[in-house]
């Protein structure tokens, strides 16, 4: 892969998930802004998550005859379109509608992003990784920059300058190179689903589901667990209780090295589940330190596994590596929206300790399936 072509792909990775997390700190000023309440306001990301569980299925129907390299430039051009739009918008239900385009169009990126990195890198797994670090950055960078402009600024002015800098990623698309055109095959839903036929395949999903549910529902409910602790905290300083992010970067960046160095994939993906799974822990002490320290912690374990299964789930996949990546994609981003909403309802009515107590069931879980799949692959190997 070309240098341009790399830095291309990175940083429309970084843009596109700086585009779904920048309205997350400033949850609480749209809930104050528009009278809604604490729960409705974090739909402003659930709504973005709900159509990623089901767009890269549709990606995936499409990348078995279109070149993911037209897919990645149109998805950037209507991204920043609709990113522009949402920082004009004055009306709380057309914010709700343009985050549910936004998040189509982010899931359909992603899933062309991978695809197109599995058919252009040699070196795959350290690619990923590289993917991976630029979807955490751009998280962080959208969080940190949002909350910093509104509180110096505007509200709308995070928003507009992203929906540029998207626009400019477009152009940047438009050049890559095309690489090898997909196998002109019949559009056909029982080849997008083969991947659910193995049983492999299927527990990593799960993995990724149940992990995904516990990070973004600990991330999304943060700020307002933060203002009740201490009311006098600032966007900006919530902002800033995302930079635990930047240890997610670090250790997707590592996560090659490391699972070479445990002796097998799945152990660096079952390490990360039992960082997260302490994360949440940490998360359960009523003060701002504790609660901020998690966010280290969990995106470090999340990031971790997630770096690792990307790799692993594209070196099994061979040829099927677009409908591999659109179901990946799409158990991700199911567990997320599921985890940005439902836990907040039980947070309302039963309190941080209750909600603790399901995100730690979900940790656990992701674990469980971790290490009934490296059982499996164990066997295996013996056997072979």
């Amino acid at each position: 892969m070309s240098r341009y072509s790399l830095l291309t792909i990175l940083a429309a990775t970084f843009l596109a998930l700086a585009v779904m997390y920048a309205p997350q700190p400033l949850l609480p000023h749209f809930a104050r802004l528009f009278g809604v309440s604490e729960a409705d306001a974090a739909a402003l990301i659930t709504w973005s998550l709900l159509p990623m569980g089901l767009a890269p299925l549709g990606m995936g129907l499409l990348m078995q005859r279109i070149a993911p390299r037209r897919l990645l430039a149109s998805g950037l051009l209507l991204l920043g379109l609709t990113e522009i739009a949402f920082a004009r918008a004055d009306a709380f239900a057309l914010l709700c509608g343009l985050r549910f385009v936004q998040g189509a169009l982010v899931a359909a990126l992603l899933a062309a992003t991978m695809t197109y990195i599995a058919g252009q890198a040699t070196r795959m797994q350290h690619v990923m990784a590289y993917f991976v670090a630029a979807s955490i950055v751009g998280g962080l960078a959208g969080r940190v920059f949002a909350g910093f402009l509104a509180a110096h600024t505007t509200l709308q002015a995070a928003f507009l300058y992203i929906g540029l800098g998207v626009l400019a990623a477009a152009v940047m698309a438009w050049r890559l190179p095309a690489g090898t055109a997909p196998p002109r095959r019949t559009i056909r839903l029982a080849r997008l689903f083969s991947a659910l036929n193995e049983p492999g395949f299927v527990r990593l999903f799960g993995v990724m589901f149940a992990l995904f549910f516990v990070y973004t529902a600990l991330l999304n409910f943060i700020p307002f667990r933060l203002r009740t602790l201490d009311p006098t905290l600032g966007s900006g300083t919530i902002g800033l209780s995302y930079l635990g992010l930047l240890l997610g970067m670090v250790a997707s960046l590592r996560a090659v090295a490391l699972a070479r160095r445990l002796g097998h994939p799945l152990r660096a993906v079952a390490l990360g589940s039992l960082l997260l799974a302490a994360g949440i822990g940490i998360a359960a002490v009523p003060t701002v330190a504790f609660v901020m320290t998690s966010v280290f912690a969990v995106t470090a374990g999340l990031f971790l596994a997630h770096t690792v299964l990307v790799g692993d789930l594209n070196a099994l996949a061979g040829t099927e590596a677009a409908s591999v990546n659109s179901l990946y994609v799409a158990f991700y981003y199911t567990g997320g929206t599921l985890g940005s909403y439902l836990p907040g309802l039980l947070y309302e009515r039963a309190g941080w300790l209750a909600f603790i107590a399901l995100l730690l069931t979900f940790a656990l879980g992701g674990l469980v399936l971790t290490s009934r799949a490296l059982h499996t692959r164990m066997q295996e190997r013996m056997e072979g």
